[in-house]
């Protein structure tokens, strides 16, 4: 029972590590998590959804449908907006947003579902601190450990075969 509990105890923290891990690591330049065809946004300017909530974005739309529609974007200082769509230029890759045109790179889109309550879990397990100490403390502490027994291993077989022969001459006198 104890040796089921272990194992079940660590794989839902190789699980947990790994997803903070992959998270981490898929944010883009505006923290946006990516994927193949969807971004996720956990954001405090997302005002229509609510505070904790988890708001995913189609990639790959036709800018030129979403044409006079609300849209999400990140202006210049990476803060997260929404306003109507004016303009769409293929080729130049801007859009055009009031009387300001943006790098496409800059465009999320039309929202398209929202988890709520994800994004709270989402900001906590792609946290530094949480990171910290959860993933790099561990390790650390198990490869210290294991150095330590390795350390302790060489002694033992260097020394311990002579104490343990001078050990058993004494006991034999």
């Amino acid at each position: 029972m104890k040796r089921k509990i272990v194992v079940i105890l660590m794989a839902l923290y190789i699980i947990i590590a790994s997803l903070s891990t992959i998270l981490l690591l898929n944010h883009n330049t505006y923290g946006a998590f990516e994927s193949k065809d969807y971004y996720y946004v956990c954001d405090k300017n997302l005002k229509d959804y609510g505070r904790n909530s988890l708001v995913r974005f189609a990639k790959n739309v036709d800018l030129e449908e979403l044409i006079n529609e609300d849209v999400y974007y990140y202006d210049v200082d990476k803060i997260l907006n929404h306003r109507d769509l004016v303009s769409y230029d293929k080729e130049k890759q801007v859009f055009k947003v009031s009387e300001e045109e943006y790098d496409i790179k800059n465009f999320l889109g039309k929202p398209d579902k929202e988890y709520k309550f994800l994004g709270y879990i989402l900001k906590f397990l792609t946290t530094k601190s949480f990171y910290l100490a959860f993933v790099i403390i561990p390790f650390v502490t198990l490869f210290v450990y294991e150095l330590y027994k390795i350390v302790v291993a060489h002694f033992v077989e260097k020394n311990g075969k002579e104490i343990d022969d001078e050990s058993k001459k004494e006991k034999e006198d």
